[in-house]
């Protein structure tokens, strides 16, 4: 996985500079558009496989909350191990 980012990221940055150079209303900026549109997708993809989705209930839950004296409700970092 480690490496699928690196290897989009790198796509990513070298497709962001090669737009970066074209005029506004390029026709070659759309093919580069697509590359992103491409890596954005394989991202979506990726997060929904490894992140199950949370009810409102279930991150309840997996928030600790911490009484401060002052009275602010402080809330913790969210802990994986907690859902």
């Amino acid at each position: 996985m480690a490496d699928d980012l690196r290897t989009r990221e790198s796509v990513r940055r070298k497709a962001l500079w090669t737009l970066s150079h074209l005029v506004p209303g390029d026709p070659q900026a759309a093919a580069i558009l697509n590359v992103l549109d491409d890596i954005e997708d394989q991202e979506r993809v990726d997060l929904n496989q490894n992140h199950p989705r949370l009810d409102i209930d279930a991150v309840r839950k997996a928030v600790l909350i911490e009484r401060h004296s002052s009275g602010i409700t402080a809330r913790g970092r969210y802990s994986p191990a907690m859902a």
